[in-house]
């Protein structure tokens, strides 16, 4: 089986970079992603779709990507389900990012402290502990 999904969009807001109690960088962001499609009006839909990276990837997302930015992710889909304070369970659907690239062009402070070329930061680059994931 597999769970695999790639999306190209653009920043819904500037990331957020929180860090665990552990050390370990967490930064989240939303992608608008435009559909093949125009609706009735002849206007392109968009679907808004939640991100979540971890560690060395977390942190050079949260550095190099803003509000507008373009980008390319690479991930699988998870869902995860809580209890509400009402007793209420609720789900978050969500792509956990394991690598990306940068897509269209960059702002000055970006371009300069980006890698050269179109390399990308993958999970297997970067040290995971079972310690350091949410579930």
């Amino acid at each position: 089986m597999m769970n695999k999904i790639i999306l190209m969009g653009r920043l819904t807001r500037d990331p957020e970079l929180r860090t665990t109690s552990s050390n370990v960088s967490r930064t989240t962001f939303s992608l608008a992603v435009q559909r093949k499609t125009k609706n009735d009006d002849g206007e392109y839909e968009a679907d808004f779709i939640d991100c979540v990276t971890w560690r060395g990837t977390a942190d050079v997302i949260y550095k190099h990507f803003r509000k507008g930015s373009q980008i390319c992710v690479e991930g699988s889909l998870r869902k995860d389900s809580f209890t509400d304070k009402d007793g209420n369970t609720k789900y978050n659907t969500y792509v956990l990012v394991d690598g990306f690239d940068f897509v269209g062009t960059q702002s000055a402070t970006q371009s300069e402290t980006q890698p050269s070329g179109n390399e990308s930061i993958l999970a297997d680059e970067i040290e995971l502990g079972s310690d350091d994931l949410p579930f």
